[in-house]
């Protein structure tokens, strides 16, 4: 027979890999044979606690650990045997490959100092002149090698002698010869050391170029049907199951199905997902537009256990097929690998039925040679490796019955499951005829079988009978046969542990017992009962159907006495259903998928079993009697199902919906039915949920259950109403559904009764009708606050944060309620003016005075910084909101409402405040290490970032430093992550530990200068940085990183207020730019500011006439100007020379100088002023918040109602200027902050009065308020 290897597609999941299993056995074979606990094995394999308690239960059930009573674990003696092999084969391995001389000359290197990246690449350059992309390359897979090498098995133990006879000899080419002929030649599959490489790194394999020498004859195309298990890389938890079932090939998992699979005995959570994924990777193999092909196989002489091949073939390296390398081989194996020789050549037609047995990671040693999976063909061996043992002889002419096998045949031909391997070891059957040898009890007792196991030993004595009765010529075959199998166990047909002591009770243990049995008189037998008695029909209809090749006739099987009045119900039920048949042929187009929920739960099963897929064909299989046969079924449930069919078949599947009431015509009448369906209790559940919006646990308290119970009874409630009602909820509910979708996913509870027939008072009847109405069409919904939303957490913020960035764009304090509407608007939440103003106080509880909204956000952030360094240490969320609201209770609740949720984004606001854990922040002057330390650290972790060239876990890179230096007490993997964040080079990714490093990153390729660049040139207006980190929220780059990178990068324009414009944005070429600053530069006074806005209106040229045709063609000439050297460019769209400013901004200089002329002055004329003189461009609050600083400064003086001077002594020398302002400095006496206000203005202000204003009562008041 031809053997088929075939090549993995990429899609394909990887198998359980046995390493860890692998690693708790060695953990144990530590211990000397003494017991130890979870918790110390769980250290000393370096692994977590959960995965020791699952390969320790893996391990526990392939018999290689044994548990103690006290619950501590050990090996057992094949676990013991398993151990001492393993290390048999890894040092053969290693052996073999440090007989190459390219393996030992690198090693050798090696150990002369070098590292063993250079002494493999010195080794590699050292044999021929190499491309240097073909010398990486071939280093990087000795590497690779050597490493894995090494990762087995210690130097000392294998490299002494190698590496002394090498390093005397490491320049000696003529002894040498050139060693790549046999590593890197033009057919890589000739060499068994190359076959190491490949099934080494065996997912890298495609890199290679040698190997497009295998495509250049590619042999016929092979179903992927046909293909065997092996190509799936099943999981190991089900290779026991996959045996037991017969499953073979990638056509037998298709022919399975999932939903049959994980409703077989004995079958738990984690096979069933094993299973589920290993079906789907059969269906996207049987889906492959261009199927893979195998290769035709290459004749190959045998080799002893101890050549290079079998040494490779052991079960822990990946990609490999396992082999067994017994410590003495018998002539019994000798017997076997003849035998299995063969079958291997032997070719259709000559009568020999070859067969290719499922490989599975821990079986009986493979007698026959099979190519790794990886690899298109089977490697021929090299000479350097001769075989030891000769050819098998041809085969007999003993063999030639084209209908089975001979009692010489090897076990393997029967494939045995790999549950079975060590007994059949034990009890050293190698050939059918000792198979047969043994009874099946016998072989029980011996070995000390499970009863499953038990079970599958006496199906392979079967299966074994059944292949050579066929090669008996005899006339009742049949008759034969049928005798043979009322021979097999009872446990064959795994009975139900229901009834499995009664069957010894009534000494049946064979099929032929069950079969024999008076099933009509079960009802009689003691103790049993109604469910023991359906159970043991249920067998006899399954041991009768497995010897007679049909299921027993529904009379036969229950006819119960002479009178014969169970025989006639049944002929009745049996006739019912036969006319529900005949009238269901007029409904064939209704599906089963509609039918489930009405149909009883044990009957799914049959749907499943028979693939039954309309009404139709559930009906004839009932009235064919099969559904009896099933498992589970019993006149129960087929008299709920003939009623239910009978009901269908005769009135339609709305009577099953809606009942006598009709389908209904409004969702009021919708809710009624609803309720109408509910008991008293699942009622109470719905309207706390949904009428109530009760959280779990409120609605599971006062009922006694809990919260977790409160979700599966609300869940399973809305399915069961979806079956039903679903496609009418969403018919009636089709305006409701549309306002939703058009607005966002908001609608106010205001606007609800029109859509919920409800009346309007009763807001709660109207929401709660609501929610139930789009739950049951499939929408999920919440209240939040005053408004119906079908949104997730996610969304929702997203939206709140949208709009929030729509009102700041305002740049105002105070907004109206018309520019909050047109911000939802432009949203397109659709609503209306009062309800945008309530989802705004909703939102974020923000105060509205009188029409209008104040947004205090602009100090949020610092308000929450200080608290965080107020804690003094780590803290949580949950510590900074009780912080938050202390301070806001202490200042009177003047602070926005705090939110939780929104706290990450305002920490990655704060360059001070650092993650330090998952939901826990701390303030950069209580780090829990000095910030040098942590700095030094992060650099060493991104020193080995750069290495890696991909994404790495920053817990890896706290590991891989562990081994050369002491990671700093407090360190974690949260804080390293943030530290390199802040690295203009490193990226992180949301809501995982992964960095990279973008520069050297393979798989990224781009730096965040480049992302940054393209996200902001991907925006034809400014835009802020929190829009650029939304862009780029799969980065999750830093907020402050962001910014800092836009302000200081060429290609961005900072357009003032924390706007950004790309510089390819503005409309002109750098030649029309360069041209612009220099008449700019000309145009700028030498000892005066400038006015961008002034500037624009004189400069000429087509590159300034475009800025006058944009909108904010001055903004756009300021941001030019700040990037240009030459000038500096301050508040206010201000412009000038570096002399001017003398270190100070341009709008301190413009004030300064405008309180020169004006002497003293309000903010409004101040402002009024600058725009006359200088053009500025700014607002009112600018120039107040820059007075402020400079009374703070003391470059000014602050007057009683908000006016400002430079010193008292102008007074004495511009008395004039007084007599211009008398209303200024009158309101300025009679204020009453008068008592303030610095002396010596007191002093000026009475002159003042004496001289151009006498009034007594003015002069005496600042008089007295100056002796206070």
């Amino acid at each position: 027979m031809s053997e088929h290897a075939y090549a993995l597609p990429p899609f394909l999941p990887q198998a359980n890999s046995p390493d860890r299993l692998e690693s708790l056995l060695e953990g144990l074979a530590d211990e000397g044979g003494d017991a130890i606990t979870y918790t110390r094995l769980a250290e000393r394999c370096g692994q977590s606690l959960r995965t020791i308690h699952y390969y320790a239960a893996l391990g526990e059930s392939l018999g290689f650990v044994r548990r103690t009573e006290r619950g501590a674990l050990s090996l057992s003696s094949r676990g013991e045997r398993y151990v001492r092999e393993t290390e048999q084969r890894v040092r053969m391995v290693c052996d073999a490959m440090l007989e190459h001389q390219v393996v030992r000359e690198a090693i050798a290197r090696w150990c002369a100092g070098a590292s063993l990246d250079e002494a493999v690449l010195a080794t590699v350059r050292h044999h021929g002149e190499l491309a240097e992309s073909t010398a990486l390359r071939r280093a990087d897979a000795l590497t690779s090698l050597i490493s894995w090498m090494f990762s087995r098995t210690s130097l000392t133990s294998y490299s002494t002698p190698a590496v002394e006879d090498v390093t005397d000899d490491v320049d000696d080419e003529e002894e040498w010869g050139d060693p790549f002929d046999i590593l890197f030649s033009d057919d890589p599959w000739e060499s068994e050391f190359n076959t190491l490489l490949m099934r080494t790194l065996y997912a890298d394999y495609e890199d290679f170029e040698d190997l497009e020498e295998l495509r250049r004859e590619p042999p016929l195309p092979v179903s992927w049907a046909s293909a065997p298990l092996s190509v799936l890389n099943p999981a190991l938890m089900l290779l026991p199951h996959l045996a037991t079932l017969a499953i073979h090939t990638v056509g037998d998992v298709l022919a399975l199905k999932p939903t049959i699979f994980v409703r077989l005995q004995g079958i738990n959570d984690l096979e069933a997902r094993a299973y589920i994924d290993l079906w789907n990777s059969a269906r996207r193999l049987e889906r492959l537009s261009e199927p893979y092909v195998p290769a035709p196989a290459v004749d190959r002489p045998r080799t002893s256990a101890q050549s290079f091949d079998d040494a490779v073939n052991h079960p822990l390296t990946p990609g490999v097929q396992p082999s067994s390398i017994p410590e003495d081989p018998s002539p019994r194996f000798a017997a076997v690998d003849s035998a299995a020789e063969d079958l291997d050549q032997a070719e259709p037609g000559n009568g020999v039925v070859a067969h290719n047995p499922t490989p599975s990671p821990l079986s009986l040693p493979e007698v026959s040679s099979t190519p790794p999976l990886s690899s298109p063909s089977a490697p021929e061996l090299s000479p350097l490796f001769e075989p030891t043992t000769p050819p098998a002889p041809a085969p007999s002419a003993d063999t030639n019955a084209a209908a089975g096998y001979a009692l010489t045949d090897p076990i393997n031909v029967l494939n045995p499951p790999p549950l079975l391997a060590s007994h059949l070891a034990d009890l050293e059957i190698i050939t059918l005829a000792d198979l047969l040898d043994f009874d099946a009890n016998e072989a029980q007792e011996l070995t000390g079988m499970s009863a499953l196991e038990g079970a599958l030993f006496a199906r392979l004595q079967f299966t074994a009978r059944e292949h050579l009765d066929g090669q008996d010529e005899r006339e009742d075959d049949t008759s034969s046969t049928e005798e043979t199998r009322r021979q097999v166990d009872i446990a064959f047909l795994e009975p139900p542990g229901l009834i499995v002591n009664k069957l010894e009770q009534l000494q049946i243990t064979t099929v032929g017992d069950m079969v024999d049995f008076a099933i009509d008189d079960v009802r009689s037998i003691p103790h049993v009962g109604r469910k023991s008695a359906d159970e043991l029909r249920t067998l006899y209809a399954r041991a009768y159907e497995f010897v007679h090749g049909q299921a027993p006739l529904p009379e036969a099987a229950s006819a119960s006495g002479p009178d014969g009045s169970r025989r006639s119900r049944m002929s009745e039920e049996h006739l019912r259903a036969v006319e529900a048949l005949e009238a269901a042929r007029q409904r064939d187009d209704i599906s089963l998928q509609e039918l489930l929920p009405f149909l009883p739960t044990r009957s799914h099963r049959a749907i499943e079993a028979y693939d039954a897929q309309t009404l139709y064909d559930l009906l004839e299989l009932r009235a064919a009697g099969k559904l009896i046969a099933l498992p589970g079924i019993g006149r129960q449930t087929l008299q709920e199902l003939d009623d239910t069919l009978e009901t269908l078949a005769h009135r339609g599947l709305d009577y099953l919906r809606f009942g006598e009431s009709g389908r209904p015509e409004s969702i009021e009448s919708l809710v009624r039915a609803v309720w109408a369906t509910l008991g008293e209790r699942d009622q109470v559940v719905l309207r706390g949920r949904l009428y109530q919006d009760q959280t779990l646990e409120e609605v599971a308290e006062p009922l006694g259950l809990t919260r977790e119970r409160v979700r599966q009874i609300v869940n399973q409630l809305i399915e069961h109403l979806q079956a039903r009602y679903a496609s009418v909820a969403r018919e009636l509910a089709e305006d409701l559904i549309t306002r939703l979708r058009k607005g966002r996913g908001i609608l106010p509870t205001s606007a609800l009764p029109p859509y919920c027939g409800a009346p309007a008072g009763d807001m709660s009847v109207c929401v709660g009708r609501a929610r139930l109405v789009l739950a049951i069409a499939g929408f999920e919904t919440n209240c939040w606050h005053r408004f119906l939303i079908t949104l997730n957490a996610d969304e929702r913020n997203g939206l709140v944060a949208d709009l929030k960035s729509e009102l700041m764009d305002l740049e105002t304090v105070r907004i109206s309620p018309e520019d909050v509407h047109l911000c939802t608007d432009a949203l397109g939440m659709m609503l209306t003016e009062a309800e945008a103003m309530e989802f705004v106080e909703d939102a974020w509880g923000l105060h509205i005075e009188g029409d209008a909204v104040l947004l205090p956000w602009l100090s949020l952030v610092g308000i929450i910084e200080g608290i965080v360094q107020r804690i003094g240490k780590p803290a949580t969320t949950e510590d900074i909101r009780q912080a938050y609201n202390q301070l806001n209770a202490d200042i009177g609740g003047e602070l926005p409402r705090f939110r939780p949720h929104n706290v990450r984004a305002h920490m990655e606001r704060c360059e001070n405040i650092y993650h330090y854990g998952h939901g826990i922040y701390v303030h950069l002057d209580h780090l829990p290490l000095p910030l040098d330390e942590l700095e030094r650290f992060a650099d060493e972790a991104l020193a080995v970032l750069i290495r890696q060239r991909r994404q790495v876990s920053v817990d890896h890179l706290i590991d891989t430093l562990k081994l050369t230096r002491r990671v700093p007490a407090g360190m974690t993997a949260h804080l390293l992550k943030d530290v390199l964040s802040r690295h203009p080079d490193v990226v992180t990714f949301t809501n995982t530990l992964l960095v990279a490093h973008t520069p050297t990153c393979d798989d990224i390729g781009t730096s965040m200068l480049d992302r940054l660049s393209t996200a902001l040139a991907s925006h034809t207006t400014p835009v802020n940085a929190r829009q650029i980190a939304r862009d780029l929220s799969r980065f999750s780059y830093a907020f402050t990183g962001i910014s800092q990178n836009l302000a200081k990068c060429d290609f961005s324009l900072s357009m003032g207020k924390g706007r950004f414009l790309h510089v390819e944005r503005c409309g002109l070429t750098r030649d029309e730019i360069d041209e612009l600053m220099t008449q700019l530069v000309d145009l700028t006074p030498d000892d005066a500011l400038l006015s961008c806005t002034a500037a624009l209106e004189v400069l000429d040229g087509p590159a300034a006439e475009k800025l006058r045709a944009r909108q904010n063609g001055d903004r756009l000439l300021w941001a030019l100007a700040r990037n240009f050297s030459s000038l500096v460019a301050g508040s206010g769209l201000l412009v000038s020379h570096h002399n001017v400013t003398e270190g100070r901004s341009l709008l301190y200089s413009a004030i300064l100088d405008a309180l020169s002329a004006l002497y003293v002055a309000y903010p409004r004329e101040i402002t009024a002023y600058l725009r006359d003189e200088v053009g500025f461009g700014g607002t009112s609050g600018s120039i107040n918040t820059t007075l402020i600083k400079l009374r703070d400064e003391g470059r000014v003086i602050a007057l009683p109602n908000a006016a400002y001077t430079l010193t008292p002594d102008i007074f004495d020398a511009l008395p004039e200027r007084w007599a211009e302002r008398p209303a200024l400095v009158r309101e300025a006496a009679e204020h009453p902050d008068i008592l303030n206000v610095d002396d010596e203005v007191r002093r000026q202000l009475c002159r003042f009065f004496e001289e151009w204003d006498p009034r007594p009562e003015l002069v005496e008041r600042l008089t007295d308020a100056g002796k206070q």
